[in-house]
């Protein structure tokens, strides 16, 4: 973003200069002035020469790679040479981290790592090797399993939810037809059908399972929103699940209107009338 790297001198001679993360830099100098400024690292104090930028790798989601992008923009960098002097007793370099090109090439790239370091610790098998790539497989593997899990237990306590809310469903309509009765009465005695009274009742039932699947979605958003807030990552509210939310809930409301819609129908006006003088 601003400032230089580290340059050949600074690199061999281990010079006491340090590059900021972007995110580092921002929190700790929000007014954009860290270039030359100093930062004590343990006993010693390194002089800030640039700033990284932030990048494309660092999108929000659920991303391991964008976690560890995170990670490494709000870090302090140093050159090796300088870490393993004032850092480090004896000189010990910790890890090296080697990328290779593609997974065909790993072995290969693995195997010419073996030779080097076992010619310049004089055959001594005193290092290991960790693979990051099958490490972060397992563990993403674990979190799919976990989650599975966790969806088809959502999914059963959801089942259970529409199942009751089917129930009041029905049951509200079944009310509303006993406080409706000279409604429906009036509305058959001036040329209403059978068809347009069911009709209207089955239309309620939709309406209000649509209401109550809005409802429910709003409320998931702030749930989600809050949550993005407070944990400082972005979780999303998937489109799939909203269109499920909502298909489900007509369902609900369709299979618990139909029986009420039917029996409003079925009542004779005189009696319906009659039934509330």
């Amino acid at each position: 973003k601003e400032g230089r790297f580290f340059n050949a001198f600074e690199d061999s001679y281990s010079a006491k200069v340090c590059i900021l993360g972007y995110y580092y830099a921002k929190d700790h100098y929000p007014g954009g002035n860290a270039l030359n400024q100093e930062v004590g690292i343990g006993k010693n104090t390194f002089k800030v020469i640039g700033v990284l930028d932030d990048d494309n790798l660092n999108k929000k989601g659920f991303d391991f790679n964008s976690w560890e992008r995170k990670r490494d923009l709000n870090a302090v960098y140093i050159p090796l040479s300088t870490a393993s002097k004032y850092l480090r007793s004896g000189n010990a370099v910790d890890h090296i981290y080697a990328q290779s090109t593609d997974a065909e090439s790993f072995q290969q790239m693995k195997n010419d790592i073996t030779h080097v370091l076992l010619a310049k610790h004089r055959m001594a098998h005193d290092f290991s090797f960790n693979d990051i790539g099958a490490t972060m497989l397992k563990v993403t593997k674990e979190i799919k399993e976990m989650m599975n899990k966790w969806s088809i237990t959502l999914m059963i306590i959801a089942g259970i939810s529409l199942f009751v809310g089917g129930i009041g469903l029905f049951s509200t309509l079944l009310i509303s037809i006993s406080e409706r009765m000279m409604e429906i009465g009036i509305r058959k005695s001036i040329g209403a059908s059978e068809r347009d009274v069911f009709g209207l009742f089955l239309s309620e039932s939709i309406i209000l399972s649509i209401i109550a699947a809005v409802q429910g979605i709003l409320i998931s958003w702030i749930i989600i929103s809050i949550a993005s807030s407070s944990l400082d990552f972005d979780f999303v509210l998937p489109l799939n699940g909203v269109f499920i939310g909502i298909g489900f809930s007509l369902l609900i409301g369709i299979v618990s209107g139909i029986f009420p819609a039917y029996k409003a129908s079925k009542i004779d006006p005189i009696k319906a009338i009659y039934y509330l003088d």
